[in-house]
């Protein structure tokens, strides 16, 4: 869990609250998908529903580690991605340069973020062509 109750263990020690956008990718290379997610600032303004609202605006990719003894076999590390930007209502995560690696884009009350991904070995879908 990486967000609600701030006494609750989560992975890496990482929590925050009012999850929004998310999705999934494989962003190391490793052909194993891992988990992108963030957060909005002020996101629900007064409705008493978000524990934090005036938390950071941030958005993390969580790495999916194979582990036989972790629960469910995998652990989740978080990485975070950046500290500012949070996440819309969707993120995306494809390829929009063609260089073979996962980029990140997310739109917020913050402006649109671009996140360039480096090249691996791995594979990544390239962004459908416009007609």
């Amino acid at each position: 869990m990486i967000s609600g109750d701030y006494s609750a263990k989560n992975p890496g020690g990482v929590t925050f609250s009012q999850a929004h956008g998310a999705t999934y990718a494989d962003i190391d290379g490793d052909g194993v998908p891992d988990f992108i997610v963030g957060k909005r600032y002020w996101s629900h303004q007064d409705d008493y529903y978000d524990p934090d609202p005036y938390g950071p605006p941030v958005l993390y990719w969580y790495r999916t580690v194979r582990n036989p003894k972790a629960p469910g076999g995998a652990e989740f590390v978080p990485e975070l991605i950046h500290n500012r930007s949070g996440a819309g209502s969707e993120i995306l995560a494809v390829d929009l340069n063609g260089d073979g690696a996962v980029d990140i884009v997310t739109a917020t009350d913050r402006g649109l973020f671009i996140f360039w991904g480096k090249p691996h070995a791995g594979t990544a879908k390239k962004a459908p062509e416009r007609k």
